[in-house]
């Protein structure tokens, strides 16, 4: 008796885009789980990596940009602070909730050199009421606050892919139709595995014999889980 015919399926990031699942590093950082105002070089970094017009970029590889930022750093890695001596001694004072640049009488530039920068934020547009979100981090080494945005980085897209939502108009397009043929083959006629590179619970989509259908992730898909 002849052996089942045998079906592998490697799944990119493409078909969980055409599940109409928001799982783009774009999206994430346009979301309110990741952490783009946290005082960090890094974090400066990659917002001057992604400009306001974000629909220009066609693609934007986080994982690479994370390790170009890196390798490009001088060794011993030493990051440069985007926070200038004058506005770090301007922090050690600042007091939130001020209601007008022109109470700082001439530290008006450096309190608008912040907000330009998001390290102060303006809570209140009209009234032009401030804050400071991270200001006891700011006192930390910028080593130290790398650190800590690549450990808020990968919270924030853990809690970001937990809360993605599954809208029941994915099974009109092509991958949630090929999930459920092999459904259907792996079961009755082949032999079937899965290999996922995404974030995404593929056996979400599979109603049918999913426990018979191996599905092995990857690290990446495994890091969205821990």
């Amino acid at each position: 008796m002849a052996e089942p015919r045998k079906i592998v399926l490697i799944l990119g990031n493409g078909f969980d885009l055409d599940l109409n699942l928001k799982t783009r590093y774009q999206d994430f950082w346009e979301s309110d789980f990741c952490p783009k105002d946290y005082p960090a070089p890094l974090i400066h970094h990659l917002n001057q990596c992604w400009p306001d017009n974000r629909d220009a970029v066609k693609w934007y590889d986080l994982e690479n940009e994370l390790m170009k930022y890196y390798m490009d750093m001088a060794s011993p890695y030493d990051p440069k602070d985007f926070i200038t001596d004058e506005e770090k001694e301007f922090l050690t004072i600042f007091e939130p909730y001020k209601w007008d640049y022109g109470m700082y009488n001439d530290k008006v530039d450096v309190v608008q050199s912040l907000v330009d920068k998001r390290v102060i934020l303006v809570a209140n547009k009209v009234i032009r009421q401030l804050y400071v979100p991270y200001k006891e981090d700011l006192s930390q080494s910028p080593v130290w606050r790398d650190r800590m945005a690549l450990q808020l980085i990968k919270e924030g897209l853990c809690k970001y892919l937990e809360a993605l939502k599954y809208e029941r108009e994915a099974r009109d397009t092509v991958a949630y139709q090929v999930l459920q043929f092999l459904a259907v083959e792996g079961e009755e006629k082949c032999s079937v595995a899965i290999y996922s590179f995404n974030y995404t619970n593929v056996k979400h989509f599979v109603y049918s014999a999913k426990d018979t259908i191996p599905i092995i992730c990857t690290v990446a898909a495994v890091m969205a889980k821990s």
